[in-house]
């Protein structure tokens, strides 16, 4: 694992061993958007996700450099391990990331609220958090006992 690999991109309706394509990751709570790539393994042909460890340069250079998950060598071992240079990178900008919301249960601030009150308590989006717990509160209908 010394020099650049070179990869070129492939054709994204036919995942073809030795070649990337582009992956666009949305934001995730306080994560904000970025594009990243999946690398076909040109030995075994297992794709490989870049994960946010990883850079892309503007030249499409990946750090630090790529090889299997333990679970791939655990399952069937294979030792491509490269610095790999995707050709034909775009440079792409990821959009800005969504604004801060105000859970209207609790206050919770965050990019990633999961949905409106619908008990009729909250007036507005709520947190994860809030949408399990009104879950577990309400009443539950149970069928009425045949007499």
């Amino acid at each position: 694992m010394s020099d650049l690999v070179n990869i070129p991109r492939g054709d994204p309706t036919v995942y073809a061993p030795g070649t990337w394509e582009l992956v666009f990751h949305e934001d995730e709570g306080d994560t904000p958007s970025y594009y990243s790539a999946v690398i076909w393994c040109p030995e075994c042909g297992r794709p490989l996700s870049l994960q946010r460890g990883h850079h892309i340069d503007t030249e499409g250079r990946i750090t630090p450099s790529v090889g299997h998950p333990e679970q791939y060598l655990q399952e069937q071992p294979c030792d491509w391990h490269v610095s790999p240079r995707l050709l034909g990178w775009p440079n792409l900008t990821p959009p800005p990331p969504r604004e801060f919301s105000t859970c209207a249960r609790c206050g919770e601030h965050s990019r990633s609220l999961s949905g409106w009150g619908t008990d009729g308590r909250y007036a507005g989006i709520i947190c994860t958090a809030c949408k399990k717990t009104l879950a577990l509160e309400a009443p539950r209908e149970t069928p009425e006992d045949p007499k």
